[in-house]
């Protein structure tokens, strides 16, 4: 079965439409699991990886190899989480990490600023000025880090299969429009597909390792896998830092095969 990936504008309703998606096919939801998760396994604080999915970035921190470690850590869970199918993944950039994967339907639900203004006002009890503000800083948050991760802009519709505007349509009819969709051949799993995910979770799952270790965790590595088989690119400083990646590399559940292809900078 597919995989289903969702992002939504705050005030859209996209939230309660992705719960009713979950329900309707059957699938596991998830959303809050991602960083508590991805805590847990790579050792880091799980309100950093929230700040970093939902929070306009500073300049210093925009820069700042914090990011980058926890940006690593989150895609690896996401990653995880998808290699089970049947299940609804909501937000933390699943529409975007899960792109290249052909049985992922991926859905953006979104409305009109002054729709999702009256909305916020009343879930939250707020004034117009303040579900105003609330409104800017969810968007500009969601817009800096798929700029600075993806070097994407996040109201892009190619970036999705699907987009719903839910001033125009009900949340039952978002649902079963999602739910068709999810039911059509095309986007059914395959065995290359499946394989797919696989790779790019090994990918990521190395990734995550290199960049949670103090040794590793300044270097911009690329890691290609492909049924297991993985193979490193890159440069590092020293010989050592060469095997250690090597090695971490190795130790990965998964891993049948590393090719090292490391180049060691010289300076001449």
């Amino acid at each position: 079965m597919p995989i289903v990936a969702l992002t939504r504008e705050y005030g859209s309703g996209g939230t309660g439409i992705s719960k009713k998606v979950a329900e309707a096919l059957g699938y596991e939801y998830i959303r809050d699991e991602i960083t508590k998760e991805a805590a847990e396994v790579f050792g880091v604080a799980e309100d950093e990886l929230i700040a970093v999915v939902e929070s306009k970035p500073g300049f210093w921190e925009s820069l700042a190899e914090a990011a980058q470690v926890e940006f690593a850590t989150v895609a690896a869970e996401v990653m995880h989480i998808a290699e089970r199918d049947n299940v609804v993944i909501m937000g933390r950039w699943a529409t975007l990490l899960l792109r290249k994967v052909t049985h992922c339907v991926r859905v953006r639900v979104c409305a009109p600023i002054d729709t999702r203004i009256t909305r916020v006002m009343a879930r939250r009890s707020v004034s117009r000025d303040k579900a105003t503000e609330l409104i800017r800083k969810a968007d500009e948050g969601a817009g800096a880090r798929t700029r600075q991760f993806f070097g994407e802009t996040r109201g892009d519709p190619l970036l999705y299969d699907m987009v719903l505007n839910t001033a125009r349509l009900t949340s039952e009819s978002a649902v079963h429009q999602i739910v068709q969709l999810v039911r059509r051949p095309e986007c059914q799993a395959t065995e290359a597909s499946r394989a797919r995910i696989r790779d790019l979770s090994l990918q990521a799952r190395i990734k995550a390792i290199l960049k949670t270790t103090r040794d590793t965790m300044r270097l911009d590595l690329n890691v290609e896998a492909a049924n297991g088989d993985v193979t490193l690119k890159g440069v590092v400083f020293a010989a050592p830092l060469k095997d250690q990646v090597e090695e971490i590399a190795k130790g990965v559940a998964g891993v049948r095969s590393v090719k090292n292809e490391l180049r060691i900078y010289r300076e001449w």
